[in-house]
């Protein structure tokens, strides 16, 4: 799941997406014991209610993800290139972008019910649009 949308780790509309496929399942018996083998029952209800998502969607990369189950090596280099892909960036214009990622981030936090103290938290100027993320492939803007 944390693959989808790897360069947004937190409040990712991809990823929330997500939920509205998931399967429904039973999670306890009516004992009120957990169901044996939940974790396969939900992989395999995932794996149901995916099937022929539109290609290049979040839900078709999940789907592709669960597919390959057991070959980490795929999301480590697609961590890796990103990075390598930030790290060419000229410093100056990375952190500016960084910058905006990070106050959207922050703007989005304040708007929760958990923060006990908003108002401690740093305010800037900087303005970008919800849903503004890095590029996987290109470490830039894009919304």
């Amino acid at each position: 799941v944390q693959a989808v949308d790897m360069t947004r780790p937190v409040f990712s509309d991809a990823r929330c997406g997500l939920l509205d496929l998931a399967p429904k399942i039973k999670l306890t018996k009516s004992t009120g014991e957990p169901v044996e083998g939940l974790a396969q029952t939900i992989r395999e209800g995932f794996v149901e209610s995916l099937a022929g998502q539109p290609e290049g969607s979040p839900a078709a990369q999940f789907a592709a993800n669960l597919a390959a189950e057991g070959n980490m090596q795929t999301h480590l280099d697609a961590a890796t290139a990103f990075l390598t892909a930030c790290k060419a960036r000229p410093p100056e214009e990375f952190l500016a972008d960084a910058f905006q990622v990070v106050s959207l981030q922050r703007n989005l936090a304040r708007k929760l019910d958990v923060m006990e103290f908003p108002s401690t938290m740093p305010i800037d100027d900087l303005k970008a649009d919800p849903g503004t993320f890095f590029d996987p492939k290109t470490c830039t803007l894009t919304k």
